[in-house]
């Protein structure tokens, strides 16, 4: 087959190409990705790269107007303050065969790191339950939060929180794979950390991944080096709410000011710019004269045909409740991931079914957080901890040394409901048939197992001993249950013997 030429001789250019469909290519099969809709407002999404995404200044101008809320936003303060509030305390529950290296370990953590701030904070700010509201409300305004393995003088392990407007790259000073202060490899791991002696500093300090105990932040995207302030989404409905508050109450305080108004048939008077007529002091008009009466009041004086009306303010508006719902459940949608208005800010609006609903939402969004304390703070500081105890001598390895870094954390509120009596019913029939676990049980209300245990059998121990001295003393015989006899419903005690009269062939 003979190779296609042009009319001047020679290979035609583009000769074995196939031909162009005919179908244009340019119009959006979806129409959201049509960009120039005049419909619609233009969408500027300037690169789909995560890490250039969230820029270093861009993440600083979040913290700062985030920060600003905080100080100056009820809305916003409360909200950062409730959830860190229901976060902790969480108490760790070691996990190890040995039970009675378990309830020694946490005896321990608890004396030296749940009490006085200086016996783990190298700061001396707060104990290690208090570092956990501080990371959460870190969190929620920063975006994120760092904390630092440091050991003491006696080899007792230790942190110092880093907040995240502390960590990132000089003007200037990013370097090669560096990332908004994060030294990440080809595989997007972090593994070093850019510590600024201030924000914005020109002084820093890098820290190895290796030595940073962990980086403490709501992962946003596939991609992300650092994470955005979790008021990033609200700060411009929070914002719009201060202004509008504020116009408000200006004209809520004018129309206050202003009792009545004279009305006057002389509108033609009235011109703009230079022909305004003005009020003069030393004018020859007489002014408006009032007649006092005996009882104080007084009858004003008007020209023919004018009137003295009362000023009714408008401000604020009927709607004013109406539109400050919708910007809070905006703001409450983008700060907590699941967290709504009500649970946040208001729940009178909400009746017994979407209460449950609320807090359910809520127990969910909570638990998430939760787990992000518990994988980057509290777990790991706890076997940084163990091991430096450990290594140190201070306690023995467990007896099966292979388990030492086993632990589970229970949160101290227990799971939120809006009907304590009707869940505990269901938990404790669940526990009854054996569907549960007794450490399970209370866990879900914030307590310890092996503590209620314990508590539990100190106590009965204590009535019989209690019981048998004062029955000595009295000179009679007498048991626990005929003292305290058991409550209804309690299974009947096994009697190990039968009385005379009721054995067989009496």
């Amino acid at each position: 087959m003979s190779e296609p030429k042009s009319k001047r001789g020679g290979a035609r250019a583009g000769a074995g190409r196939p031909k162009k469909s005919a179908e244009q290519t340019d119009l959006a099969a979806y129409e959201a990705s049509y960009r120039f809709n005049p419909q619609r407002m233009w969408v500027y999404s300037p690169t789909l790269d995560a890490q250039k995404e969230l820029s270093s200044g861009s993440r600083l101008e979040l913290i700062k107007k985030a920060t600003w809320l905080y100080n100056n936003s009820g809305l916003a303060k409360g909200a950062v303050d409730k959830v860190a509030r229901l976060i902790g305390p969480l108490m760790p529950q070691a996990r190890t065969l040995d039970e009675a290296w378990n309830r020694k370990a946490e005896r321990a953590f608890n004396d030296a790191c749940c009490n006085a701030a200086f016996g783990v904070d190298v700061a001396g700010l707060v104990n290690f339950q208090g570092a956990i509201r501080l990371c959460v409300a870190q969190m929620a305004i920063a975006g994120d939060v760092f904390w630092q393995r440091v050991s003491s003088k006696q080899g007792r392990a230790m942190f110092r929180l880093i907040p995240g407007e502390n960590v990132g790259s000089p003007v200037g000073k990013e370097g090669e794979g560096w990332n908004d202060g994060v030294l990440v490899s080809s595989m997007g791991r972090a593994i070093k950390y850019r510590v600024l002696k201030s924000p914005a500093s020109q002084e820093y300090t890098d820290i190895n991944a290796d030595d940073m105990g962990g980086h403490v932040r709501r992962a946003y995207r596939i991609g992300y080096t650092r994470a955005p302030s979790w008021l990033a989404h609200a700060s411009n409905s929070l914002q719009d709410i201060l202004e509008y508050l504020a116009l408000e109450k200006q004209s809520a305080k004018i129309g206050a000011s202003l009792a009545f108004v004279i009305k006057s048939p002389e509108a033609g008077a009235i011109g703009l710019g230079s022909s305004m007529v003005k009020g003069n002091s030393s004018s020859s008009a007489q002014p408006m004269t009032v007649d006092a009466l005996t009882n104080g009041s007084v009858i004003p004086q008007l020209k023919p045909g004018e009137t003295i009306e009362s000023v009714i303010n408008s401000h604020p508006s009927g709607n004013m409740k109406q539109f400050l719902d919708t910007l809070k459940e905006d703001i409450a949608v983008g700060f907590g991931g699941g967290l709504s208005k009500q649970f946040l800010f208001d729940s009178t609006d909400a009746g017994g079914a979407n209460q449950r609903w609320i807090l359910e939402e809520a127990a969910g969004a909570l638990d998430e957080i939760r787990e992000i304390i518990i994988q980057n703070f509290a777990a790991p500081f706890w076997r940084y901890w163990i091991w430096n105890e450990i290594e140190s001598g201070r306690l023995e390895m467990p007896s099966d040394g292979s388990d030492w870094w086993r632990c589970e954390f229970i949160a101290g509120q227990g799971r939120l409901s809006v009907d304590f009596g009707r869940d505990g019913r269901l938990m404790s029939d669940l526990l009854q048939r054996g569907q549960i676990s007794p450490q399970r049980y209370y866990a879900l209300q914030g307590l310890d197992a092996d503590t209620q245990d314990a508590d539990i059998i100190r106590f009965a121990a204590r009535r019989k001993k209690l019981v048998q001295e004062i029955a000595k003393q009295e000179g009679v015989e007498l048991t626990t249950t005929e003292v305290f006899p058991p409550a209804p419903g309690s299974p009947v005690p096994i009697i190990d013997e039968v009385p005379g009269d009721l054995t067989a062939g009496n």
